[in-house]
């Protein structure tokens, strides 16, 4: 999954901090679950909550400056990562929208 999301110049991205792992759902400040696209062929889940520990590939991918990672509220998606997986160090390419998106 990585190694395919590499190959764009944008990836969208989203993490979500609620896991039904005990049927509760409760929330945390953890990312349960990932989801990245790079074009409309392939979307990506990640469940995080899965991991024992960050696969070398996401922390590359997610740390590095290429790909731009594109989401809405990207602080909040950067913070449940890094409280999840702390190796995961944030560098420039991440891109805020604003909290407002229009579609053509």
């Amino acid at each position: 999954a990585c190694r395919y999301l590499s190959r764009f110049d944008i990836v969208g991205f989203d993490t979500e901090n609620v896991a039904f792992l005990d049927g509760s759902g409760a929330n945390s400040s953890k990312a349960a679950i990932g989801q990245a696209c790079g074009d409309d062929q392939f979307c990506f889940l990640f469940l995080f909550y899965k991991w024992s520990s960050c696969y070398r590939s996401f922390a590359s991918f997610a740390s590095g400056a290429t790909p731009h990672k594109v989401a809405n509220q990207i602080s909040h998606d950067v913070s449940a990562l890094k409280a999840r997986f702390p190796e995961i160090s944030r560098r420039s390419g991440a891109l805020e929208l604003g909290g407002a998106v229009e579609l053509r």
